[in-house]
């Protein structure tokens, strides 16, 4: 019996983006119901930072900050890191967010964000 190969031309960008998305929404479908059974849980999480070296700052996906009181001391979060696995968006940041209640200091819930933050400059317009 001979074999049929049957060729197909399928641009990689698209099926890249189409797992990206999907990974990403079950990603953030999880988060919420971690959040859900156990509320307390990922706000200590998300909240705790852990110092990191220049080489992990630089990283062009990973999301990493500069510690408050300690000039060129950076540090890195759980978000910062699940944002980095992700990749990040052509405005530099990242896809997940997590939606804060700052009345009870708690997380309302995780989207996933496909759109680009509008600058300081274009939201004034």
């Amino acid at each position: 019996m001979k074999e049929a190969i049957l060729k197909v031309s399928v641009n990689s960008e698209d099926i890249k983006g189409h797992f990206q998305e999907f990974g990403l929404k079950r990603a953030v479908a999880l988060l919420n119901e971690i959040n859900e059974l156990d509320p307390s849980v990922l706000p200590a999480l998300i909240k705790h930072r852990v110092t990191c070296n220049t080489k992990l700052a630089e990283h062009p996906t990973v999301q990493v900050g500069i510690k408050d009181d300690e000039d060129g001391v950076f540090e890195v979060g759980l978000l910062g890191i699940l944002n980095g696995i992700f990749g990040v968006k052509s405005d530099d940041w990242g896809y997940i967010e997590a939606h804060f209640d700052n009345e009870q200091k708690g997380i309302i819930r995780f989207v996933a964000n496909m759109n680009t933050r509008q600058s300081h400059a274009e939201s004034l317009e």
